[in-house]
């Protein structure tokens, strides 16, 4: 919800990828009790603040911006701050050979850059 008030057209971006229902797909497979498939299906897992289970952390179900970009505290309270993560390098953190075997960068880098950018161009820090 805080990147959404100065990020507006990346959000629609986002709400149009498969990111946004990434929790469902885990629902549809039985597999939202599994905390190896919780790791890459929710926000900000393992860290702090991040999604810890359901009941808990209703707003951190599906892939979120933290995800590709880090945790961005610092970066809401000072927007001059970069996020700490470079953002397409996080995508094979779960979009390695065994989770997803067909990966191809290129093509789903396309679907997930954000307005603004041309498909080539890092989202978040440089």
């Amino acid at each position: 919800a805080s990147c959404v008030q100065c990020h507006q057209q990346d959000d629609s971006v986002w709400h149009q990828s498969k990111h946004s229902h990434a929790w469902d797909v885990l629902v549809a497979k039985s597999a939202h009790f599994d905390p190896h498939c919780q790791q890459c299906h929710t926000t900000g897992y393992g860290l702090s603040g991040g999604f810890t289970n359901v009941a808990q952390s209703t707003t951190l179900v599906h892939v979120g911006c933290e995800n590709c970009h880090g945790p961005s505290e610092a970066h809401v309270a000072n927007p001059r701050q970069r996020t700490p993560f470079q953002a397409k390098e996080q995508c094979i953190r779960c979009h390695d050979h065994e989770n997803s075997p067909a990966f191809q960068f290129d093509a789903y880098w396309a679907k997930v850059y954000h307005a603004g950018l041309k498909s080539a161009e890092p989202i978040g820090v440089e």
